[in-house]
Order: C-alpha cells, then sequence, then structure tokens
C-alpha cells in the first residue's frame, strides 16, 4: 500500500479540527473469547486510512495509544502541527501537488512541507512586499 498524501492531510486537517486533543481510531475488541490474541478493530477508518495513520506515527507526525478500554486513538505531535502548517492553505496545497505531480507524484513528506513552505513564503512575499 502506498503513502497518500491527500488522506494523510485530511487524517490530520480532521484531527486538528476535532474538540479533543485525542482523536479516536476506533476500538478493539475480541474476536474469539477463547484466544487472547484474536482481536479486530471496528474503525470509522478505511484500512487505507488506519496505514496512513501508522505511517504518521512511524514518522513521528502523531502518537498513538489504546486505553484500558480499548479504545485507540491519536493526538498530532509537534512535527506533525508544523507539517500540517505547511500544508492547510488550500492554493498552497493545490500549487504543492501540481508540482509533485510534474515530478513523478510522490516525494517524502519533509519534500513535501519543504515545497509547500516555499509556495507559501512566495505567497506572503507577493502579499507583503517583504522578502523573507
Amino acid at each position: 500500500m502506498k503513502r497518500d498524501l491527500e488522506a494523510i492531510r485530511r487524517i490530520l486537517l480532521s484531527a486538528e479540527n476535532s474538540e479533543y486533543r485525542l482523536f479516536e481510531i476506533g476500538h478493539w475488541s475480541r474476536c474469539n473469547e477463547w484466544n487472547d490474541e484474536d482481536f479486530s478493530l471496528d474503525s470509522k477508518f478505511s484500512d487505507h486510512e488506519l496505514y496512513q495513520i501508522d505511517k504518521l506515527f512511524e514518522a513521528g507526525y502523531v502518537k498513538k495509544d489504546s486505553d484500558e478500554h480499548g479504545f485507540s486513538y491519536f493526538e498530532i505531535t509537534w512535527i506533525g502541527h508544523d507539517y500540517l502548517d505547511a500544508i492547510r492553505n488550500g492554493t498552497v496545497w493545490e500549487q504543492t501537488t501540481r508540482a509533485l505531480a510534474e515530478n513523478g507524484g510522490s516525494m517524502t513528506l519533509e519534500v513535501v512541507k519543504a515545497l509547500a513552505l516555499g509556495f507559501a513564503k512566495k505567497q506572503l512575499e507577493k502579499h507583503t512586499g517583504l522578502e523573507l
């Protein structure tokens, strides 16, 4: 399965727009009462989206945990918020994804962030007249 930049952006924006610090992933429930390791996750996220959350966790953009009742959740980390700040603006995001598509379509999140910051910087310079 591939990383999906659109899904990652959508997931992070949804979590940030939540009124809660912790964003619910789902609830783990036992599939078979005889086997302690046989659990399934009842989640509002698709398998594709859960994969994106796992990748965000591996990259340090979110922290994941589960409570004693089997509820699994995540919260955005500092670097996750930094990434989100870089890609939040719709115009900047469109310019970023267009530039990515013209250059093969996939890049690391650090490159995506740097590209988005470059477009945001140009936008600010144009708006303020200040060279950043």
